[in-house]
């Protein structure tokens, strides 16, 4: 939200590597936002190159460029929840705990609303093997979002390691 507010022209050149991120076509994506990158004139403008670069990076499966990416749009918009909870991923991909857990609890931070940083915490603290920490995530992030059965299934998890099978159930 917010890129490219003042220049159309520029402004669909992005939504058009969106489409092409939508639908897989990984490289033209990055095409188009490596030529708009030059036109960035605003953190907005870059936050959302930089935004998407890293998802497709991450459809590509390129962890190091998909970090990379991240830190780039942390950088301009240190904030931005999304990418934070999408780092901390990263770093459990690498088996980096430490940075994970940090991650994650800076998307926390800037956006308490934000259920997918819940969900990834409370994968964090079922790896961690800290049920009572993980389900206190869960159903925060399926009271913010009672449709993400992600939400659903990181609470039933953590009831079973806490031993509570009608919750469990349930």
């Amino acid at each position: 939200a917010g890129a490219f507010t003042e220049d159309k022209k520029s402004y669909k050149k992005l939504l058009k590597a969106i489409v092409c991120f939508d639908q897989d076509k990984y490289k033209k994506a990055h095409r188009i936002l490596n030529k708009l990158s030059k036109k960035c004139t605003r953190a907005k403008d870059y936050d959302a190159i930089y935004m998407f670069h890293a998802l497709c990076y991450n459809g590509e499966c390129k962890l190091t460029e998909t970090i990379g990416a991240y830190q780039k749009v942390l950088q301009y918009n240190a904030t931005n929840s999304r990418a934070w909870s999408n780092l901390g991923k990263c770093y459990i991909t690498l088996g980096d705990e430490k940075a994970a857990f940090n991650a994650y609890s800076n998307a926390i931070l800037y956006d308490s609303a934000n259920p997918y940083a819940h969900v990834n915490m409370a994968v964090y603290y079922i790896d961690t093997k800290q049920p009572q920490s993980a389900l206190e995530h869960a159903l925060k992030a399926f009271e913010l979002n009672a449709n993400l059965p992600q939400a659903m299934s990181a609470a039933a998890v953590a009831y079973k390691m806490l031993d509570d099978d009608k919750n469990t159930e349930k």
